[in-house]
């Protein structure tokens, strides 16, 4: 995907990167830096998404618009075109970010765009007597990030000037280098070599050490500044390494496409209803016969009567239906259980697969989902602090106005749904779910909101985690290509779901190629099951691990780490904690504490 931006010295707009549609969305999302191979650029929101309005990068999931309150989803524009990398194009922007550059050869600080720093076929060179073209600035390793989002460059000058009670020079020139031959904090220098104050970075990663230093609202990302409050609340500014985990967390919410929205018809009803209310206006009831003719005429292979009913349905759910989280799992964990389709035209496919007689009693039911679609929206981000949820207080913006859409992608795939017998976890519940209790009162202390949290999330979480590395050992997946989703039931809930769902999906094409259903079958999921709880069973860290009730972030682990439970970031929805081994394989000397050593 190309990634364009402007510059004021730059006659026209040109690529300084490429990143996945799937990225766009997520770890370069908007707000985000991205390093390139000669520029760092942040990518800008949404207000300047000119495609909005194009019918082919509009996606639809009726649960997931009804949840964050919108019509429709766009997805990033990608470009196609095998020479996009030597020609403009018009695809995501970007703006040149940070600002401040460091010359290595003559180690000094410039601004871009600056008489000694200007752009060369796309790299910012320097200019200076001593290099005179030959050397490359690099962007700056220090920026400075608020807690409420904005983000603005390192303030080099203030630093060594004013934050030491000195008088800032009238043109000052700094330049920044290592003494002692030492390359840590303490022994990096920034020096004004017109005045000859100097200072070093010592100190500057400390939680005060811009409590005087009042932050600038700086949006580059939108392209504007904003009245910043941060400092009237007792937070202040924090300076980061560019590229630390902590400076972007992108914040998004996932949904299958589930039956009745799953077929070519429902998906067909709801282009023309975005098109028709984009053009005309909100579908009334007196334009709702000449919309119904339109699409009979264009689809005359369906009966009036299901087009009708497709619509009411819509157009009921939009008015009447406030969706939640919960009700979005609760109507997921229906569909699966109830609709096994072979409709080739939908884009939800799946079948039952026999259970093994031996796990028969704690499995209700394995079923192959051949085919699924998930739809993933980008709803912002937070910096510093990581998102506590979609309608979190503390989410950035991206655009400067509300919209009708949010940023999404349409991701295909495969996978496997487990369901477990709900009576056999109740007894192991009501036998083992006080050893949770601690877990419960470490989560209320944390910053983490789970509304599913009991002995049996943690149980049907943890299975899930074993059950992706096992795939992964046996059959061939990495195990950060292959998520999971828990169906347990929620706390105020009156629907009782015991589930999991593993999958594998991607943006790139039509999902992969059978490989994860056929370990479904009941011959492989035997095998499978068997080596997941011998291999459970042990850990490179054990005895430490599983007697271990203090693991992971915040001690909201049990037996649970990066040697035999934990998972890549982008698999696990809960961040990898509420996890224990010990609930899905037994300990030594209590094995029933593991639900798949209960025998009939």
């Amino acid at each position: 995907m190309g990634l364009i931006r402007k510059n004021s010295s730059a006659s026209k707009p040109f690529v300084v990167g490429k990143v996945r549609q799937s990225q766009a969305i997520t770890t370069f999302g908007i707000g985000s830096m991205v390093d390139f191979v000669n520029q760092t650029a942040i990518i800008c929101g949404t207000d300047k998404w000119d495609w909005c309005n194009d019918k082919e990068f509009k996606i639809h999931n009726v649960n997931l618009q009804n949840l964050l309150n919108v019509k429709y989803f766009v997805k990033p524009k990608i470009s196609l075109k095998e020479n996009a990398w030597e020609n403009d194009t018009p695809d995501l922007p970007a703006v040149v970010f940070p600002k401040t550059l460091y010359n290595p050869r003559c180690q000094t600080l410039e601004k871009a765009g600056r008489s000694d720093c200007k752009l060369d076929h796309g790299k910012y060179k320097c200019y200076c007597e001593k290099c005179k073209g030959k050397s490359q600035y690099l962007p700056s390793r220090f920026v400075l990030v608020c807690p409420k989002g904005h983000i603005e460059d390192f303030p080099y000058e203030w630093w060594v000037h004013e934050a030491q009670g000195k008088e800032k020079c009238e043109k000052p020139k700094l330049r920044m280098y290592y003494v002692g031959n030492k390359t840590d904090m303490d022994s990096l220098f920034v020096e004004c070599t017109c005045c000859g104050a100097k200072r070093s970075m010592k100190g500057a990663s400390a939680r005060n050490a811009f409590a005087n230093y009042s932050c600038s609202g700086n949006r580059p990302w939108l392209g504007d500044k904003e009245t910043c409050t941060a400092n009237e609340e007792q937070q202040y500014m924090q300076m980061r390494i560019r590229n630390e985990s902590s400076v972007y967390f992108p914040c998004t919410v996932s949904a299958l496409t589930i039956p009745p929205w799953s077929t070519k018809l429902a998906k067909k009803i709801q282009e023309n209803k975005t098109e028709y209310e984009r053009i005309v206006g909100p579908l009334t009831d007196s334009d709702k016969p000449r919309f119904i003719e339109k699409l009979c005429k264009e689809f005359p292979y369906f009966e009036k009567l299901t087009i009708e009913e497709l619509l009411n349905k819509l157009l009921d759910n939009e008015t009447e239906v406030v969706q939640t989280m919960q009700s979005i799992m609760e109507d997921e964990y229906d569909a699966i259980l109830t609709y096994n389709t072979e409709d080739k035209n939908s884009d939800y496919l799946s079948h039952e697969e026999e259970v093994s007689a031996e796990y028969n009693h704690i499995i209700d039911k394995t079923i192959a989902i051949e085919r699924l679609t998930v739809v993933t929206a980008m709803v912002g981000f937070t910096r510093l602090t990581a998102p506590t949820g979609y309608n979190a207080p503390n989410l950035v913006p991206i655009s400067k106005s509300s919209k009708e859409w949010y940023p999404g992608i349409e991701q295909r795939g495969e996978g496997i749904f487990i369901k477990f017998n709900q009576t056999i976890l109740d007894k192991w519940m009501s036998k083992y779910g006080s050893r949770y209790e601690f877990m419960g009162e470490r989560l209320k202390e944390s910053f983490f909101e789970n509304d599913r949290f009991s002995p049996q999330y943690v149980f049907l979480h943890t299975f899930a985690h074993l059950f992706i590395r096992e795939l992964s050992n046996l059959c061939g997946y990495t195990s950060a290509s292959i998520k999971e989703r828990i169906y347990s039931t929620y706390k105020d809930g009156k629907k009782k779901m015991s589930g999991v769902l593993v999958y594998t999906s991607t943006a790139d094409s039509d999902g992969s190629l059978g490989g994860l259903t056929e370990q479904a079958q009941k011959i492989n999921m035997e095998r499978l099951l068997k080596s997941l709880l011998e291999r459970g069973k042990w850990c490179s860290s054990d005895p430490v691990c599983y007697t271990s009730k203090e693991q992971g972030f915040m001690s909201l682990n049990y037996a649970a780490c990066f040697a035999c439970t934990l998972l890549p970031e982008t698999s696990c929805e809960f961040r990898n904690v509420l996890l224990d081994r010990c609930s899905v394989c037994g300990m030594p000397g209590n094995e029933e504490l593991g639900l798949l050593n209960w025998r009939k």
